[in-house]
């Protein structure tokens, strides 16, 4: 109607509420405009539950597409990031585990997954990687890893994509 309504933005929405008007659920003028609605998040990720097992940081992904970045921040410390709605252990914040002592599996399971592996400056890992994508078409990316430790990468069916920039692997 002009005077109310939403502008979609690329970085926001803009909501035009008027007392008593379209967007008000009382639709009276009274100095308050009720609104049941909430913003809402739509997720087109998966989620993935991380925990330390026995020493090792373990990842598993749901049949959804996920979007992970698996960093190793310091010794025996990584944080994991999930992407484009991917959320870690229910929650779209990152999350660092310490005290892995003895590396990290990943098993992403079905959905096209992307997990990228990576280092900070400087980190050297003397433990152990092994990344399981299953079936879909999965993207692997390892960049920066320096690592005295064996790395496995393990896809199932579908157009997948390995990509290791700048790494040593032994092992």
């Amino acid at each position: 109607d002009g005077a109310t309504g939403a502008e979609i933005l690329p970085d926001r929405i803009i909501l035009h509420l008027v007392d008593g008007a379209r967007g008000d659920s009382d639709l009276i003028v009274n100095g308050t405009i009720v609104d049941p609605g909430a913003p809402a998040v739509f997720l087109t990720g998966g989620n993935v539950t991380a925990a330390i097992e026995r020493g090792r940081l373990i990842l598993r992904g749901d049949d959804v597409d996920n979007n992970v970045i698996v960093e190793q921040i310091a010794r025996q410390t990584y944080r994991i990031t999930g992407r484009n709605g991917t959320t870690i252990n229910g929650a779209l914040d990152a999350t660092t585990f310490a005290s892995v002592r003895r590396g990290i599996q990943a098993f992403l399971n079905d959905g096209n997954d992307l997990i990228e592996y990576t280092f900070g400056t400087g980190v050297v890992s003397r433990s152990g990687a092994t990344f399981n994508t299953g079936n879909g078409a999965d993207t692997v990316l390892v960049t920066g890893v320096r690592s005295r430790s064996k790395t496995v990468i393990e896809t199932g069916a579908g157009n997948d994509t390995v990509r290791i920039t700048d790494a040593a692997l032994d092992g």
